[in-house]
């Protein structure tokens, strides 16, 4: 066993804050081990700490003897490391429940890094939070791709021009990465200019997805719970859903393409926010 120590990166989120909420972990190791729990009613900061008690669990269930602890909240690592104070009572007791279970991990030290780093906790605890939350799941790549498939053998029966181009090398790449893929691969694929998809409508997307309300409606679904999105006016919203259609239409995996277009939303408010700071 190397002596480096091993990542456990942990995230926690609340849809209301406080609301329903998640904590979990994520440890980069043999293939990746990950824990979550879920939280009936619960504020960000409070998920985020049964973030921080997953993370430690898998330490002590893999008995790692070194271990860094990662992390997306200030507040958190920095109320761990004692630098800052936990003045509200539940940060205090939850800051005791961590230092307690602390005690048995042999080697640990504890650091803050940027959302962006996080993909793999933050996924955990989205998947968490949507397996109690009664969404409807976004249809496979599988289904997705033998329905377009069925799609085309009618078109072909019907003398109907088949839909054109196979999948382009940069979103196979992502689909490949599949549950992987970082925040830094999201951001990176890029349209490239106009394409066939580019300015697709509903209509002409729902020729080409031929389970375009199934995926509509779990798109959807998933832009209401996001942090990022889920206060968006609905008619921006609906913008995001299509252009994650659009993604899915140029073959990229359907998970993926929702991830895709809150990346870029994420993306495009930091810079706004900078803009204005």
């Amino acid at each position: 066993m190397s002596n480096l120590p091993v990542k456990i990166y942990f995230d926690g989120g609340s849809r209301g804050n406080p609301g329903p909420a998640a904590g979990a972990a994520y440890a980069d190791y043999n293939g990746g081990v990950e824990k979550a729990c879920y939280l009936d009613h619960a504020t960000n900061n409070e998920a985020e700490y049964r973030g921080l008690l997953m993370a430690i669990e898998i330490a002590k269930d893999l008995k790692l003897p070194s271990v860094q602890f990662l992390g997306d909240s200030k507040l958190v690592v920095m109320q761990v490391t004692g630098e800052w104070k936990a003045k509200h009572p539940m940060m205090n007791e939850l800051r005791i429940q961590v230092m307690a279970a602390l005690a048995s991990v042999p080697r640990w030290q504890i650091d803050w890094v940027r959302r962006e780093q996080n993909s793999e906790a933050d996924r955990v605890a989205n998947q968490m939070m949507d397996s109690h939350s009664g969404m409807s799941p976004i249809p496979s790549f599988e289904k997705t791709v033998a329905a377009k498939a069925e799609a085309k053998e009618k078109a072909k029966a019907a003398m109907v021009p088949a839909e054109p181009g196979a999948i382009r090398p940069d979103i196979q790449k992502l689909n490949n990465l599949a549950e992987k893929a970082s925040f830094k691969d999201f951001s990176a694929l890029k349209v490239g200019g106009m394409d066939q998809y580019s300015r697709s409508n509903p209509e002409a997307l729902q020729g080409l997805l031929p389970n375009f309300d199934e995926l509509s409606a779990a798109f959807m679904q998933r832009s209401k719970s996001d942090k990022n999105s889920q206060d968006m006016p609905e008619i921006d919203r609906t913008k995001l859903v299509i252009n994650a259609l659009r993604w899915t239409a140029r073959g990229l995996n359907p998970e993926l393409a929702i991830r895709k277009v809150l990346v870029d939303l994420e993306v495009t408010n930091n810079i706004r926010n900078k803009k204005t700071k």
